[in-house]
């Protein structure tokens, strides 16, 4: 869709991926290593080297996110 923004920067300095903190330093750690991100209006995606699609909240509020976030990326290098 439209309303998404594909970022193929590779770790900007300062981009906001989450209003995560910790979320922010893998994403943009991620992006730097070849991964995309996509803005949306409150999911985002990660999309691997390889083309697998990850879909992550941009306000996580679950206690365990920031833990299943670096599972799910593990999985899926």
């Amino acid at each position: 869709p439209s309303a998404w923004r594909l970022h193929k920067s590779h770790g900007e300095r300062g981009m906001k991926f989450s209003t995560h903190k910790d979320f922010n330093k893998i994403i943009s750690k991620l992006t730097r290593s070849g991964w995309r991100f996509r803005h949306g209006s409150k999911h985002g995606i990660l999309i691997s080297p390889e083309g697998t699609r990850l879909v992550i909240s941009q306000t996580p509020s679950d206690w365990r996110a920031l833990r299943k976030l670096r599972a799910d990326v593990k999985r899926r290098s």
